[in-house]
């Protein structure tokens, strides 16, 4: 499963920063199927990651729904699932070593995302997104 999940966040990022389809939207079901199918559940054994892990694996799966249906809400859930990682991070006592200015930074920026996708500017969280890739780099 390693590999679907690493294959999808490259086929994302692909998608997003080169503005193309790379495959056939069936392939883009099948990669959110096998990564919803992962997921961990409520009856999943709990431990401090795994709402880290739900919020991961979801982002993944609806950006692949977006890559099939187009539906910019799909975004949305993403940039929310995003935001609540963060959340959890700047909220939890079991990661003291997280850099709460940074995870506050980035808080700040979903919020801005999911502003900007209620607009429906998807070309300028294309740009912010192309911005960070290039300066973390």
């Amino acid at each position: 499963m390693d590999e679907v999940v690493s294959s999808s966040r490259e086929k994302i990022w692909k998608m997003a920063l080169l503005r193309t389809d790379l495959e056939d939207r069936s392939s883009w079901k099948d990669s959110s199927s096998k990564i919803d199918f992962i997921i961990p559940g409520e009856d999943s054994k709990w431990n401090i990651y795994h709402p880290l892990a739900q919020d991961a694996l979801s982002i993944l799966s609806y950006c692949c729904e977006y890559a099939v249906e187009r539906d910019v809400r799909k975004l949305e859930w993403s940039a929310r699932a995003a935001l609540d990682s963060l959340l959890y991070c700047s909220e939890s006592s079991d990661f003291p070593y997280v850099d709460n200015g940074m995870v506050y930074s980035q808080i700040d920026r979903q919020l801005e995302d999911i502003k900007l996708l209620k607009l429906g500017e998807i070309e300028k969280i294309r740009s912010l997104a192309l911005l960070t890739n290039a300066f973390n780099r």
